[in-house]
């Protein structure tokens, strides 16, 4: 990621025995380390229908602006006899579902995988514990493409024997990047 450089003329008071002000430049660049993504207010949620492929529409959106789509309130379980239970789910910007995002864990709980693919117009994608009830759910990270995107369940073979529940979440979110301060110059 390039660097993004912001300038500018900056006035300093500084506590000098003749209390002289002092002026000049300040350089500040954006770094990529310690990058992040934070989800913000909650907009709107609804459930899952974890017995259909159709996608649902996240309306409302504002082209450019920061949001995030998480999973909660689940697991739902791939088949009546698949031991799997899963808080994953896929987003589209129009263009069909892509991803896994979220927790997939065996019913003995030994083998636990956490999904963070997801599509090249999000930016970032995460699985985090919930303080709510202990379980772990999927999160990804964007900016609107267009006033709306979709979400729907992942791939599967036969969406009939599906069962359990789990509900999909739209939040604000903000995107937050350190700033590391280059020379400072005063000049008397």
């Amino acid at each position: 990621m390039a660097a993004n450089i912001y300038t500018g003329d900056v006035r300093f008071e500084a506590a000098t025995p003749d209390n002289s002000v002092h002026t000049g430049d300040v350089m500040l660049e954006a770094i990529a380390d310690g990058v992040g993504y934070v989800p913000g207010a909650e907009i709107s949620t609804d459930a899952f229908h974890l017995t259909s492929s159709s996608a649902y529409e996240v309306a409302g959106l504002t082209v450019g602006n920061w949001y995030c789509i998480e999973s909660w309130n689940g697991y739902w379980r791939l088949g009546a006899f698949w031991p799997l239970v899963m808080s994953v789910f896929r987003v589209s910007d129009g263009s069909g579902l892509a991803g896994n995002i979220g927790q997939s864990v065996l019913g003995d709980r030994t083998t636990v995988y956490d999904g963070v693919t997801y599509p090249a117009w999000c930016a970032f994608a995460e699985c985090f514990d919930s303080t709510v009830d202990g379980k772990r759910y999927g999160r990804v990270y964007f900016q609107a493409p267009a006033t709306s995107v979709y979400t729907g369940m992942i791939a599967d073979s036969n969406y009939a024997d599906n069962s359990g529940s789990l509900s999909w979440r739209l939040r604000y979110a903000t995107y937050t990047s350190p700033i590391n301060t280059g020379a400072v110059t005063l000049e008397a």
